[in-house]
């Protein structure tokens, strides 16, 4: 396994398990022409408290079994620290998903730069349903959800305001 402390620019190696792992194929039909899989192939990770728990599974005792590796490290670690990525080029306010959608739907937007967002749901005579974000955001990627489990079906806006810079305004249909 391989570690980050540093948001992925360096990298070090942990070993996990003394045994000698050696996945066997899982045999795959022709016909749906998928890509080859392996018992034994990574299953999943979880981390708490500078601890990180790897599981896997194989067959190599002849029986089907689940693996689990704890790792410590003297460096936080977390699941969901989010990727180092490049700031936007502009500004950038992507259609809800799903849409229609019947309870909960994401608004995804973006920033170049730092300052004040304003992302807030109207009903299509102008009166403000909820306000979704209300707060200065440094330059990123983000996403907003929308829970209109106790609005009414019909037509719905949502409009992104950065600082005077930037507005748009985008509609979405809630379907109940």
């Amino acid at each position: 396994m391989a570690v980050s402390a540093d948001g992925g620019d360096k990298w070090q190696n942990f070993r996990v398990s003394d045994a000698n792992f050696q996945p066997k194929p899982i045999p795959m039909p022709e016909s749906l022409n998928w890509s080859q899989n392996y018992q034994g192939d990574y299953i999943g990770i979880a981390a708490h408290n500078n601890v990180a728990y790897l599981v896997w599974a194989d067959d190599r005792t002849g029986n089907y079994q689940a693996w689990m590796s704890k790792v410590t490290f003297g460096t936080p670690v977390s699941v969901d620290k989010p990727h180092k990525t490049d700031a936007p080029q502009g500004y950038s306010l992507k259609q809800n998903y799903p849409n229609p959608f019947k309870h909960i739907s994401t608004i995804h937007y973006s920033i170049p730069v730092a300052g004040h967002v304003s992302l807030k749901v109207f009903d299509t005579t102008g009166k403000e349903i909820r306000i979704l974000v209300n707060e200065v955001k440094p330059a990123g990627f983000y996403e907003a959800a929308f829970d209109a489990s106790h609005e009414s079906s019909g037509l719905y806006l949502y409009q992104l305001q950065v600082d005077d810079v930037y507005s748009e305004t985008k509609e979405m249909i809630l379907r109940k």
